[in-house]
């Protein structure tokens, strides 16, 4: 068999036993346990926490979608969303305010620490 032939195989099977260790860390809970884990870290961070509250925490509706279908419904959401907070604001409710800031700051911890588990999950096995 040609040399060339035989690492690709070779590499093929050692990506195939990777994915298959993946997809058990995934599937047997350890991946939500870590990014619970690594969410209540983040919490502890205030760096992450003023992200998370920030604008770096707005998540757009469509994150990856960049046309301008996807430009207009992201700015037509955070538009929607700074007037939520607004109105809020302006009507002294707290309760509307507290809700929205929490979603969204818990969200952004979640996603960034679902990110960062998924690309470092053998960090975590």
């Amino acid at each position: 068999m040609d040399p060339v032939e035989q690492a690709e195989i070779e590499h093929d099977q050692e990506q195939d036993a990777l994915q298959a260790r993946k997809d058990l860390f995934v599937t047997s809970g350890q991946f939500d346990e870590c990014v619970t884990a690594l969410y209540h870290e983040y919490l502890e961070d205030p760096i992450r926490l003023w992200e998370a509250l920030g604008p770096d925490g707005f998540q757009a509706p469509c994150p990856n979608l960049n046309t301008i279908f996807g430009n207009c419904q992201n700015k037509t959401a955070e538009a929607l969303f700074e007037a939520h907070l607004a109105c809020a604001i302006k009507d002294h409710d707290a309760l509307a305010l507290g809700e929205a800031l929490l979603n969204q700051a818990r969200a952004y911890l979640v996603r960034q620490a679902s990110v960062h588990v998924d690309l470092n999950w053998r960090d975590y096995e």
